[in-house]
């Protein structure tokens, strides 16, 4: 995490709860096919804070923090398996381009 912190500390995020840690989560920004875009490489929030509204917050952060870099487009990697993540995601606008 240190590594992802020294590169873009404003991308390095960790969710508290009364002072518990809950989630964590990382944005950076890389190249894709010749283009500089965002990219989420950590989303995380512990099984008791799912399903509470915490994702949706995270994801407007990403919109906004993307936005104020002004990178107009970000992707993230999510399992096909993990429905409940994928249903946050399709939710908040995300589209899949494409399966690994």
């Amino acid at each position: 995490m240190s590594e992802r912190v020294n590169k873009l500390p404003i991308g390095q995020l960790v969710i508290e709860k009364d002072n518990i840690p809950v989630g964590q989560m990382g944005l950076g920004i890389t190249d894709h096919e010749g283009i500089e875009i965002g990219y989420i490489d950590l989303l995380y929030l512990i099984p008791d804070y799912r399903g509470k509204g915490l994702g949706k917050v995270l994801i407007r952060y990403a919109d906004k923090f993307f936005r104020a870099m002004n990178i107009s487009e970000y992707h993230l990697r999510v399992s096909s398996n993990n429905k409940i993540a994928i249903n946050l995601y399709s939710l908040s606008g995300m589209v899949k381009i494409k399966e690994e």
